[in-house]
C-alpha cells in the first residue's frame, strides 16, 4: 500500500470515529435520507485548469457555450480590436486572427469565412462570444466535460490545493471550532493544535488533495427535501468525503457522506446539511434547524494529507 493511500485511509478512519462518537450503533439513516437528486450544475469555463472570471456567467445556447469576449480574451492573452460601431470584434494571438460580428453567424478566421452554429449577442451589456470557436481558432485545445459541466481550454493539469490557497494564521478562525468535534478537528486528532488554515474560494475549483481531484461542490436535496452537499471528485479508491460545518455561535458539526455513486469515471458524494445524527450528540438546538445559508465555512477533513486546515468559503 502506498503512503498516499495509507494517509487517505487513516484520515477517513479518524473522521468516521469522530462522527461515531455522537451516533449510537442503533442509528440507521432512512432511504429518503440517502437518496438524492443530482444538483443542477452551472457551466464553468476554464483555461489551463483555472476558472475564467466573468461578471456574466457562461451561457449554453442550444449546445454552444458563450462567454463575454473580454473574459475569454484576457484569459487566453489575445489582443482585441473593436470596430467603430462596436459590432465587430477581432481577436489576435500568435499570428492567428478571428473576427466576429454581433448578430451574425458568419465569422472570419485567418482570412476564411466560417459559419457559426449560433450568433454572438448582447447580455447585460456584455458581448457574448462562442467559447470553443474563438479558442480553437486561436490554437487552443478545447474539451467539453458534460459530467461536471466544464469547458476545458488548454491543459487540464489540476493544481494541488496548496498551490491555490495560501496558508494563513488559524487564530481568527479558532472560535469556529467549538464543541467536542471542533476541538478534535482543531487538534488534528492529536495534542498539537493546527497552526494554519487555507481558505478555498468557490472560484478555486478544481483542485487536488494529493491524487484526488475535487471538481466542484454544489447544493442539492434528498427525497425528503433536506439540504445536502453534492461533491464530484476523482478518487480511485472511492473513499468517503468527510466534511464539517462551521457557523458562528454554533458547535462544529461533522458530516460523513451518506451516499455516493459513480458516473463517467467520477464519484458523486452526498453529505447532509441537517443530519439526524446530531440528535444523539450534545447539541442544544434542534438538528433540523441547521441551514446551509447560515454556514460560514465547509471544512474538508484531510488529516495527514495537507499541512493546514482546509475551509471552503460557503457561497452556495
Amino acid at each position: 500500500m502506498t503512503t498516499n493511500k495509507k494517509k487517505i485511509i487513516a484520515s477517513f478512519a479518524v473522521a468516521t470515529m469522530l462522527i461515531a462518537t455522537a451516533v449510537p450503533t442503533a442509528f440507521a439513516a432512512s432511504k429518503a435520507e440517502t437518496d438524492f437528486k443530482k444538483a443542477a450544475l452551472d457551466i464553468k469555463v476554464l483555461y489551463n485548469a483555472r476558472q475564467i472570471a466573468s461578471d456574466v456567467p457562461p451561457q449554453n445556447v442550444r449546445g454552444t457555450v458563450f462567454v463575454p469576449f473580454s473574459a475569454v480574451s484576457k484569459a487566453l492573452g489575445a489582443q482585441l480590436a473593436l470596430s467603430s460601431n462596436g459590432k465587430e470584434i477581432t481577436f489576435a494571438k500568435a499570428g492567428k486572427k478571428v473576427k466576429i460580428t454581433i448578430g451574425s453567424k458568419t465569422a472570419v478566421a485567418n482570412g476564411k469565412n466560417i459559419s457559426l452554429n449560433e450568433a454572438p449577442y448582447i447580455k447585460n451589456n456584455r458581448t457574448m462570444v462562442p467559447t470553443r470557436f474563438i479558442s480553437e481558432q486561436l490554437g487552443e485545445k478545447v474539451e467539453w466535460d458534460s459530467t461536471v459541466q466544464f469547458v476545458w481550454i488548454g491543459h487540464k493539469d489540476v493544481p494541488q490545493v496548496t498551490e491555490i490557497a495560501n496558508a494563513q494564521d488559524v487564530t481568527p478562525y479558532k472560535s469556529y471550532y467549538s464543541g467536542k468535534s471542533g476541538q478534535f478537528i482543531l487538534n488534528a486528532g492529536t495534542k498539537n493544535e493546527m497552526k494554519t488554515v487555507r481558505i478555498i474560494k468557490p472560484s478555486d475549483f478544481p483542485f487536488k488533495i494529493e491524487d484526488e481531484i475535487y471538481y466542484r461542490i454544489d447544493k442539492t436535496v434528498n427525497l425528503e427535501g433536506g439540504e445536502a452537499l453534492q461533491t464530484i471528485v476523482y478518487d480511485k479508491a472511492e473513499m468517503g468525503r468527510a466534511y464539517y460545518l462551521l457557523q458562528k455561535n454554533s458547535p462544529t458539526r461533522a458530516r460523513n457522506d451518506v451516499s455516493y455513486s459513480t458516473f463517467n469515471g467520477k464519484t458523486y458524494h452526498y453529505n447532509l446539511v441537517a443530519s439526524s445524527s446530531d440528535q444523539f450528540g450534545t447539541y442544544a438546538e434542534n438538528y433540523k434547524n441547521v441551514k446551509l445559508k447560515n454556514i460560514d465555512y465547509i471544512g474538508i477533513y484531510a488529516l495527514g494529507s495537507v499541512d493546514s486546515l482546509l475551509l471552503i468559503k460557503n457561497e452556495l
